[in-house]
């Protein structure tokens, strides 16, 4: 055989290699073809806030907000309502309880314990034995803080117990002791030796209890001492092992090694989009937010590609009087656009933030001089003044909040009325509402999640009644 015969074969081959690659690279890129008829699995969300479903199977959300904003508090209330309900009005859609996996890059593993001992685990118990709960907790903290003045009034004890030589010193000793802060410490520890008995049982007994029931479905990794190379393998092992449903990735920037790499940001978000999908999960990823107070842009290159990326993207922001708003900024599908403001008790448990408290807490805050009054209520508002009493034109006030065609829930629509006419008693603002009620200036209605709506009512434009000729009457000559 010649070389051009060689050539020729060689030159057959190598076509049909290609062809055969070409094909299945057109078989893959098929898989990806969208028609109006295909077969598409609908989205399904975790979670219901202000009645709009958010947090979809499948995709990356979004957390961020600058440092100490409470996008911790915000994950730990994602976290109970895997086995809560409702926390905060926010609402779980399915009925059975979900399996979480929290991946902890940040905080030390004290510090994980800790939100998970003291603020998750609370959450998650029921309101009635909550209590209960959260003193069994402080027991055990207690527990450990007697047994060190234990020792320490122990070996005071002691030390005076050996310096007894004589008699005369035996009786300047029982003299001190009685003196002493530590025989009294000494003393009171062990009257209560059987109620700290009877504590660690109680703490033994809840803790143990309420983590039987959650250990199969709740999954917590701190990871904080691994290498950045390490973290993202050990993610995706873990979502592969625990299939959960909802993941809280706390925070995303520990997956790489220089938040501005580009290359780097592309292929991390890109494994955990295909993470997401695969395992059929939401992974909420927490990240922090530019430093500069006006700049609330996501932290480096791995939040740009984030937000580009993520189906949601949420902002976390705290004020002057520690009141923690949580609001959605992005979103492919559903516009959340209440805010949700909550306060942390003394417990460090969240707690629903009503407009009363929020107006109790603008008027602490705020510095009132002595000639100051409270702002006026806007004229353009106001039908009559006698004295001290105002009618309002409700009418006009209702209609200029509640745009045509819109609809609110109840903490908007106080929020805007109360803002554009300068309303500040809840009360007043009450029997306005009830006034446009009764008037059918607005109507309400409940949705098939319970959300009470409010609209304004529409007008039903009535129609002239048809004029015939004024000078003409059926049989009848108009002269």
């Amino acid at each position: 055989m010649d070389n051009q015969a060689i050539e020729k074969i060689s030159n057959e081959l190598i076509r049909a290699g290609k062809d055969v690659e070409r094909e299945a690279i057109l078989s893959e890129l098929e898989q990806c073809r969208i028609t109006p008829d295909k077969d598409i699995p609908p989205m399904q969300f975790l979670f219901r806030m202000f009645c709009k479903p958010c947090f979809p199977r499948g995709e990356l959300v979004a957390i961020a907000g600058k440092a100490k904003s409470g996008k911790t508090f915000v994950s730990s209330i994602l976290m109970t309502l895997c086995f809560r309900k409702e926390v905060l009005t926010v609402e779980r859609i399915e009925e059975g309880d979900l399996r979480v996996l929290w991946f902890d890059t940040e905080q030390s593993e004290e510090s994980t314990q800790d939100i998970l001992n003291h603020r998750v685990l609370p959450m998650i118990e029921e309101t009635e034995s909550k209590k209960s709960f959260q003193r069994g907790i402080r027991v055990k903290k207690n527990i450990q803080n007697r047994e060190e003045s234990s020792s320490s009034a122990k070996r005071s004890y002691s030390s005076l117990e050996a310096s007894e030589e004589e008699k005369e010193g035996r009786r300047d000793v029982r003299d001190m002791l009685d003196s002493s802060s530590a025989k009294r410490s000494y003393s009171s520890l062990e009257a209560i030796k059987d109620e700290e008995h009877e504590e660690r049982e109680f703490s033994s007994l809840e803790v143990s209890s309420l983590w039987s029931k959650l250990r199969e479905s709740f999954h917590i990794f701190n990871v904080r001492a691994k290498f950045w190379q390490e973290r993202a393998p050990l993610l995706e092992a873990a979502v592969s092992e625990y299939k959960p449903d909802l993941v809280i990735l706390d925070g995303i920037r520990d997956l790489v090694n220089d938040i501005n790499d580009g290359v780097m940001a592309q292929d991390t978000i890109e494994r955990l989009m295909h993470l997401a999908a695969e395992n059929r999960c939401c992974i909420v990823c927490i990240l922090h937010q530019n430093k500069s107070l006006e700049d609330k842009n996501l932290r480096g290159w791995i939040g740009t590609e984030l937000k580009n990326k993520a189906f949601e993207v949420y902002e976390c922001s705290k004020d002057a009087d520690r009141i923690f708003t949580w609001t959605q900024t992005d979103t492919r599908k559903y516009d959340i656009l209440d805010k949700l403001k909550y306060i942390v008790g003394d417990e460090g448990i969240p707690q629903l933030c009503t407009i009363e408290k929020l107006l109790e807490s603008q008027r602490n805050a705020a510095f009132v001089p002595t000639n100051s009054s409270r702002p006026p209520f806007v004229e353009d508002y106001v039908l009559e003044r006698n004295g001290k009493n105002i009618t309002i034109d409700v009418k006009k006030l209702f209609t200029d909040a509640i745009p045509e065609g819109a609809e609110m829930d109840s903490t908007l629509l106080q929020e805007l009325v109360m803002k554009i006419s300068n309303i500040t008693s809840s009360n007043f603002y009450n029997k306005q509402k009830n006034r446009a009620l009764s008037e059918g200036i607005i109507c309400e209605r409940k949705t098939p999640h319970g959300c009470i709506m409010y609209s304004r009512k529409t007008e039903v434009k009535k129609e002239p009644p048809a004029q015939g000729n004024l000078f003409e009457s059926p049989g009848e000559a108009p002269f």
